[in-house]
């Protein structure tokens, strides 16, 4: 008979997945790192793209990054 191999738990522990909740905050703090990009593009401060200067990238940057700081607030209240 062919034995089967099992992984010991420490093993399993340390190559886990991170949570849902360190994901939920990864993903807010690109949204809201994205969003200070485009609002210091449409305020002219980051040089080099078809946004510099254009100042509705100011504005969608805001939107943007009001709602990385939602989903900021959201993953810190949450218990996922």
């Amino acid at each position: 008979m062919a034995s089967i191999v099992q992984p010991s738990p420490g093993l399993a522990a340390a190559t886990s997945l991170p949570s849902a909740r360190s994901r939920y905050l990864q993903l807010a703090l690109i949204v809201l790192a994205v969003g200070l990009v485009w609002v210091l593009q449409g305020l002219g401060l980051v040089q080099g793209s078809f946004m510099t200067g254009q100042r509705e990238w100011l504005y969608i940057g805001l939107a943007t990054m009001l709602v990385g700081l939602i989903g900021l607030a959201w993953a810190n209240r949450s218990g996922a």
